[in-house]
């Protein structure tokens, strides 16, 4: 499935703010990574999410890097926000180095029908750092939304180019009715209770007294229904269903 397609420089938002405290920048020149994110929510959650709804979350949660563009640690949160599951890859730069296990998981998420946002470093791509939007992949060529270009290399190459080109990774879930055109389909996304010993379910999304219904060991699989801000609404195997700390679960 190709996603809703937005260009940072579109004319109807390249102007519009972008600006972390003491600079000022716009989406034209910085916000690349709002774009993508917006891209995923417009097709996904809310179509009437724009660059400038993402742009705008980012600046207010503190995610604008002064005198950069986004910090990597926003993705997860404003899909989140959504209700949309999102996993960073790695952590460690990868740029030129195509044999790392974040290549593979990232593949086999396209294989699998799910998005790669993407941090690109120099080359095809961009002169710096820049990011991008995989949806699909066939023959050994990822199609691409660039936020900042429609150029045929830019949108569709080869995975050995674009493998040795990208520093960080991040798994979209696109959940099974899009990919199937089954709108009654439900997304089965597993996550592991880790980090933690003895992990407490409450009935609500918040920490306490009275609020805990179940308490999940380490290493036990839940499925994740939803997503509320840093709270997974989450099912185990005995059909309890109450509220986890994101911070505890790994998606499977």
């Amino acid at each position: 499935m190709k996603p809703v397609s937005y260009l940072q420089t579109d004319p109807r938002w390249k102007s519009h703010d972008y600006s972390a405290k003491g600079e000022k920048k716009t989406i034209g020149s910085s916000g690349c990574g709002p774009t993508a994110a917006a891209m995923v929510i417009a097709t996904l959650k809310d179509k009437h999410v724009t660059p400038v709804t993402t742009a705008d979350w980012s600046v207010a949660h503190g995610y604008k890097a002064l005198n950069q563009g986004t910090f990597y640690s926003y993705f997860i949160p404003q899909f989140s926000a959504y209700g949309i599951l999102c996993k960073r890859l790695n952590t460690s730069n990868l740029y030129g180095k195509k044999t790392s296990s974040a290549h593979t998981e990232a593949l086999d998420a396209l294989k699998n029908g799910n998005w790669v946002i993407a941090c690109m470093g120099k080359g095809n791509w961009t002169k710096s750092g820049h990011f991008i939007l995989l949806y699909a992949f066939e023959n050994g060529y990822v199609w691409i939304n660039d936020p900042a270009s429609t150029a045929a290399v830019r949108t569709k190459n080869t995975w050995d180019l674009f493998s040795g080109q990208v520093k960080y990774l991040w798994i979209v879930t696109v959940p099974e009715q899009f990919k199937t055109g089954n709108t009654t389909a439900s997304s089965a996304v597993i996550g592991k209770v880790s980090n933690c010993f003895q992990l407490n379910m409450r009935k609500t999304p918040k920490v306490e007294n009275g609020n805990i219904i179940s308490v999940l060991n380490v290493n036990e699989e839940l499925t994740l229904l939803d997503t509320a801000n840093s709270w997974y609404k989450a099912e185990t195997k005995q059909h309890i269903i109450g509220y986890v700390s994101s911070k505890y679960i790994t998606i499977q």
